[in-house]
């Protein structure tokens, strides 16, 4: 027999004993003790709570469904119910909506910073009406603590095949670990899966854990070679500018039409000769502008999201340190370069076009010889730029752009939490209602008892530093206010 059945029988052994025919344990007790809910699906919640306190209920927890049928209740029925709590003896408590309100900025669509802060707006309205249930207390609001699907658990695992690369024993359970890209908010599932690599004899395992952190390996590896595939283009393109000079032989096309002796055909090729030149300096314009605007991205990903910690963390740090201020400072070198070198162009351009309308050649060879040198110079200043960036971008450690739900989260939701705690705090002082957390489904997050005491204890933090800060309160104060503002309940 099984320890929990040994216990169980004697459980049930002691329910069952009797004394002169009675009960041995007397398990009753009084209504009055019992808590209950109201039917969230109704907005008739002043209805509800009349049912339960006939029923000879003391503690009763109003709430709705969703935002709408919230919205759908009116203050006064709220008042209402602080009145009947007055005359029955009963206490009201809050549930605030339960379909809607995901303090991280979770959607169906994947996560929205701008949810977020809706989401906190929500619970500032949740706030106002607890409130009215208890002005000189503390009402208590339950908040569903996640509502996305965070992650998912297997005990059957075998042994022989749950190792990690280096053949240790894998502690990591997960089957199955939901990612999110916080930059552009998308979300996707990780699972387990076993691989074969080439040579070798037994699969490895490779958790969601795992994958998340070859996803970010590998996805900033991408962007790294989109950058050097561009910069070939660009020098690619040059070789084919240089040939095609070549080909139509532009600098015996420059003499000949200094000396004013170029024939039709001549003509023909030096105009060639100057569009394509010119669409030359147009390719590479356009592509340093877009490898600008990628490794500018990629820069501001990288110091949002860096690692702090491990090997990654070290080598971010050493980036910024040493790499990073020598790029930038040769970077904006060439950039004030090329201001300077596209402005000559454009006035040495309007130069040769009103000695060309004067039919002046000589000023307009003279000017165009000065116009190819700035050319030249103009690309060979895009050539170091583009160069910059590729080296740049090559040398950046790959961020931590894909996080796990869980983890992130648990961020989210404490930022949330201890906003709306101080926006209540600024409104309603030592009577702000209690903001309480309740774990829901096992495999949604925040529904281990470990990861929510964090989130708590994270709002907690922010929550006091906001009131040392901007209510120049003292540090103990603020922390004890912390602790009676912010909580779970199970």
């Amino acid at each position: 027999m099984k320890e929990w059945e040994k216990e169980f029988a004697k459980w049930e052994k002691e329910v069952n004993e009797q004394i002169d025919g009675k009960p041995k344990i007397d398990y009753s007790f009084a209504a009055g003790r019992v808590g209950a809910t109201t039917s969230p699906q109704v907005a008739n919640q002043i209805g509800e709570l009349n049912s339960r306190l006939n029923q000879g209920l003391k503690a009763v927890e109003l709430g709705t469904m969703n935002q709408r049928l919230l919205d759908q209740v009116p203050e006064e029925h709220f008042k209402e119910a602080r009145r009947l709590g007055i005359l029955t003896g009963s206490e009201a408590s809050l549930h605030a909506p339960i379909q809607d309100l995901d303090l991280a900025g979770f959607t169906q669509q994947g996560w929205d910073p701008n949810e977020r802060k809706r989401k906190v707006a929500q619970l500032n309205a949740v706030v106002k009406k607890a409130h009215l249930l208890d002005p000189d207390g503390n009402t208590p609001i339950t908040i569903h603590a996640g509502t996305f699907p965070a992650q998912k658990w297997r005990k059957d695992w075998e042994d022989s095949v749950w190792k990690d690369e280096k053949g240790k024993p894998v502690e990591d359970k997960r089957s199955e670990m939901m990612l999110i890209n916080p930059h552009s908010g998308e979300v996707r599932p990780t699972r387990y899966k076993e691989k074969l690599r080439f040579g070798e004899e037994k699969p490895e395992a490779w958790t969601p854990q795992r994958q998340m952190d070859n996803m970010n390996y590998t996805s900033w590896q991408q962007e790294q070679f989109q950058l050097s595939q561009w910069k070939k283009a660009m020098d690619e393109k040059d070789a084919m500018t240089q040939a095609k000079l070549s080909q139509l032989s532009y600098e015996d096309l420059i003499v000949n039409k200094q000396r004013g002796i170029l024939d039709q055909k001549e003509e023909t090729k030096f105009k060639m000769a100057e569009e394509e030149m010119k669409d030359n300096i147009n390719f590479k314009k356009e592509l340093y502008q877009n490898m600008s605007s990628a490794v500018e991205d990629m820069y501001e990903r990288l110091e949002k999201y860096h690692y702090t910690e491990g090997e990654e963390g070290e080598d971010y740090e050493q980036y910024n340190r040493l790499d990073y201020p020598k790029y930038k400072r040769a970077f904006k070198q060439g950039k004030e370069e090329l201001i300077n070198k596209s402005q000559e162009i454009r006035k040495l351009r309007e130069k040769m076009d009103k000695a060309q309308k004067a039919n002046d050649e000589t000023e307009v060879m003279n000017l165009r010889q000065e116009y190819d040198q700035k050319v030249r110079e103009i690309n060979g200043v895009y050539e170091r730029q583009t160069d910059i960036l590729r080296q740049a971008a090559q040398e950046m450690p790959a961020p931590k752009l894909w996080r796990p739900v869980e983890e992130f989260a648990r961020d989210e939701t404490a930022k949330s939490l201890s906003e709306a705690a101080f926006n209540s705090y600024k409104e309603y002082g030592k009577n702000s209602p209690m903001l309480l957390l309740e774990n829901v489904y096992p495999e949604f997050a925040l529904s281990r008892a470990e990861e929510l005491k964090g989130t708590i204890e994270d709002a907690r933090k922010q929550f006091a530093e906001k009131l040392v800060k901007d209510k120049k309160m003292g540090k103990k104060e603020a922390e004890k206010m912390a602790e009676k503002i912010l909580g779970a309940t199970w």
